[in-house]
């Protein structure tokens, strides 16, 4: 964990002084990724497995990328009221573990 300490030094402007030590990063650990729905048997419909990967550090914006990249791969072929049934990111703290889990559902495709 972190340790922060803090001072506030008193005067006609107070100014307040934080240290900070980072801890251990959080680390990824369990990884769910899938896809239900007509859009799970179709091949040019590619799950982003190699970005979020055990063992490595967590980096939200790579999380939050993965999610988008499956909103827009669902929308490039038709799967327009594609939605996630579930996109839980767990962190623990006490072992600086995380565990993703996104399941998305496709919906129906539509076709033009």
């Amino acid at each position: 964990h972190a340790v922060i300490e803090t001072r506030v030094a008193d005067g006609e402007v107070p100014r307040l002084t934080l240290r900070i030590k980072p801890g251990e990063p959080v680390r990824l650990r369990d990884i769910t990724l899938q896809v239900n729905g007509p859009a799970a048997e179709l091949q040019a419909f590619r799950v982003p497995r190699n970005t979020l990967k055990p063992g490595a550090v967590l980096n939200h914006g790579q999380y939050e990328a993965v999610k988008q990249r499956i909103l827009n791969q669902a929308s490039r072929y038709g799967f327009f009221d594609g939605r996630f049934e579930r996109q839980r990111l767990a962190i623990n703290p006490d072992t600086n573990a995380a565990d993703v889990e996104l399941a998305f559902n496709s919906g129906p495709r539509d076709v033009l």
